[in-house]
């Protein structure tokens, strides 16, 4: 990477050919009608002009007239993150819609200025440094588009893309030979990890293949029948020192269909350092658990199952002269399962009925209305392993929740920014007699809210409007001093104001931490790995990030009082340490000094015999408001036979809660805990302690390493 100093002359120059796989053609669209212009503003003609949506579609390109005009056909369903291009041949533009959750009946014409375009020099060799040929060189931006070509015989390639369009990962790959990529920091966000490429990056990249594994996907149902045609694709690959995943949605070259035999094969890269979860799709079917290739195991083969769906069907009572192709039932799901039903929209037929396909065994809720002048209160109801059918929704005319986002401190209007109406339901389902709840074999303990909800943009003076029926509601989207929570009873309008905090327009800013080793001379350590956690849970994302050769590090501002975790390996030895740090602070400073190693054994006190195979956890026990608590730092492993155990990188002086893995998720990871004890290490080094809990109260759930 940057040791390549060549001239643009003997690369192969690559197109910008955006992803294809879905055009929207004929009375289903609606015109785009784009101008484009070149230096100062004088129309560009024969310039070639086609737009992309989110999923990556591309609709057939165009070519300007002599004024600069084309017209282009969007699918509705497109709109939302439409990102229009034009290019002739040497410069480039592009312009992109705004997100929305409505479907358009018009859309308003956009304009783009051509600009010379960025050229991005690629070479590409295996593990020996010999050039790659015919490798396959890949761009992605913003997830929505790829850019894509291939290098020639010395293995170089020349991208051509726009100045102003964001790079998120450049990919190169060669069956048989691997896959390698890097990552690009996004324009205004923080550089957690040094090997992430700045956003200006123009020097010449170097990709190195370094091997690949065959990876096969059995696709089967519910009664274990292979599936053939099911869509199957992996997800996020990370590879060592890369800084960040690399995303595969959306991208064809990573989409596979499953044969007769319900089966699918294709390459991972060899030197891949996490589990990735392998996604299987079909229409009609869903997937209750994720698929998941572990690199760490032998064993060539993944399955996924996916269960057939269930048919949930009923009707719209219709006030007299509504037409039910005028209403809209949204519908939305939780289970016990990682993975919720997300929110789908379906529209009713003339006479009001309706019907839609669900997960099986979750809790729904449903609400309908025209987004305007009628709207039904929201309908929760269980759908187990057989169709539904009688659903009624009743119309009543909507109320009108309305109101203007104002900072707290000043007053002033926030403007043009997203708002979020949720239906509350986080306590419904747990109300339910237990006969009427949806079977949980595994007594998962995961919190099942459907969370149904809508999203506006306020206006220029803060105003916002939803149309909604009875129900209890709150606002969520911005930092608010307090979040508004109501009931709407049929009321004509309902008026909320919403006061935001500075830290709405505060907490993109980026600030710098930094690890230093503890002791008067305090020097940075290199390579360390930070992560935080909020104390009063409500204060946004973890920090997460790795440290630079001289301690630093990037992050966006903290919403509230976090604890910050680092740790590294120095001399040797594992180092940690743990700070207190706020928003007030202007370096999120950490020290780490020498770690403790527990070495434990578990026993069953009831036997007086080895408790073997328990996946074991160790974490600092945080308490947030409201009773919610969670476990943050640590370590984990797992008793041999003997039940013994270790883990190290404690820091000391601090209070560890250890707890015992009682239920599993498909990846490994655990979903529910027992509490088994507590340590404290007093000094840096190893110190053993014995603990003791039941066969029962803790039965194994994991099959451990080497078996």
């Amino acid at each position: 990477m940057g040791r390549l100093a060549l001239s643009l002359a003997g690369w192969i120059a690559l197109t910008a050919v955006a992803v294809a796989d879905e055009v929207s053609t004929g009375a289903e669209t609606l015109p785009l009608k784009v101008t484009v212009t070149g230096a100062g503003g004088t129309p560009a003609a024969g310039v070639e002009v086609y737009a992309n949506a989110f999923p990556p579609r591309q609709t057939p390109s165009a070519t300007t007239d002599s004024e600069g005009l084309v017209t282009l056909n969007i699918a509705p369903k497109q709109v939302s993150g439409l990102t229009v291009y034009a290019d002739d041949g040497q410069n480039m533009g592009q312009v992109q819609l705004p997100w929305t959750q409505e479907l358009p009946e018009s859309l308003k014409p956009v304009s783009i200025e051509l600009a010379p375009a960025r050229t991005m020099k690629v070479r590409v060799v295996d593990e020996s440094g010999t050039p790659v040929g015919d490798a396959t060189v890949l761009l992605q931006s913003s997830f929505r588009d790829v850019f894509r070509g291939t290098t020639d015989q010395q293995g170089r390639a020349a991208l051509r893309v726009p100045h102003s369009a964001p790079r998120q990962t450049i990919v190169a790959m060669k069956p048989g030979l691997g896959l390698d990529y890097f990552a690009f920091t996004y324009p205004g966000m923080p550089k957690t990890d040094p090997n992430l490429l700045p956003p200006t990056h123009d020097e010449p990249i170097e990709l190195v293949l370094n091997g690949s594994r065959e990876v096969i996907v059995e696709v089967v149902d519910q009664d274990g029948n292979p599936l053939a045609g099911a869509k199957v694709y992996p997800w996020l690959y990370l590879k060592p020192d890369k800084g960040a995943d690399l995303n595969l949605s959306g991208m064809p070259e990573f989409q596979y269909t499953t044969d007769d035999s319900g089966r699918c094969t294709f390459e991972v890269p060899a030197d891949l350092s996490r589990v990735t979860t392998i996604w299987a799709r079909m229409e009609g079917y869903s997937a209750t658990e994720r698929a998941n290739y572990d690199p760490k195991s032998l064993e060539p083969i993944v399955q996924a199952t996916l269960v057939q769906m269930v048919s949930l069907s009923g009707k719209v009572a219709l006030p007299e002269g509504v037409q039910g192709s005028d209403i809209t039932i949204n519908i939305a799901g939780d289970g016990h399962g990682f993975d919720n039903f997300r929110q789908q929209s379906v529209a009713a037929n003339d006479d009001g009925s309706f019907e839609v396909l669900v997960s099986r065994n979750m809790y729904y809720q449903l609400v309908a209305g025209d987004n305007k002048q009628w709207a039904s209160p929201g309908v929760n109801l269980v759908v187990l392993d057989q169709d539904l059918d009688g659903v009624r929704l009743r119309l009543v005319p909507a109320t009108r929740v309305h109101g203007r986002a104002q900072m707290a401190t000043t007053g002033e209007p926030v403007s043009n920014s997203r708002l979020r109406l949720n239906q509350k339901t986080i306590n419904s389902y747990y109300e339910l007699p237990d006969s009427e709840k949806i079977p949980n074999p595994t007594d998962s303990r995961l919190a099942i809210s459907p969370g149904l909800g809508e999203w506006t943009q306020t206006d220029a003076e803060g105003k916002f409007e939803f149309f909604v029926g009875p129900g209890s509601y709150y606002l969520s989207g911005l930092e608010m001093v307090e979040r508004p929570s109501f009931v709407v009873g049929g009321e004509t309008e309902k008026e909320v104001l919403v006061q935001v905090t500075p830290r709405q327009f505060e907490k993109d800013r980026i600030v710098k931490g930094r690890v230093l080793l503890a002791g008067a001379a305090q020097q940075p350590v290199a390579a360390a790995r930070v992560f935080s956690y909020p104390l009063d849970g409500f204060s946004g994302q973890h920090i997460r990030a790795v440290g630079d050769a001289e301690g630093w590090f990037e992050t966006r501002l903290i919403g509230g009082p976090h604890y910050l975790h680092a740790s590294a390996t120095v001399d040797g030895k594992r180092h940690a340490g743990i700070a207190r740090i706020t928003p007030d602070d202007e370096i999120y400073e950490v020290s780490i000094a020498p770690a403790a190693k527990l070495i434990g054994r578990f026993i069953d006190e009831e036997l007086d015999v080895p408790l073997e195979n328990r996946k074991i956890r160790c974490a600092i026990h945080i308490e947030y408001p409201d009773g919610i608590s969670t476990e943050a730092f640590g370590g984990s492993a797992t008793t041999d036979e003997h039940g013994n155990f270790e883990i190290d990188g404690l820091v000391v002086g601090r209070t560890y809660r250890l707890t015992v893995t009682v239920e599993v998720d498909a990846d490994g990871s655990g979903r529910s805990f027992g509490y088994a004890g507590e340590v404290t290490p007093t000094k840096p080094g190893t110190f053993e302690q014995e603990f003791h809990g039941s066969a029962l109260d803790f039965p194994p759930t994991f099959t451990p390493i080497g078996q």
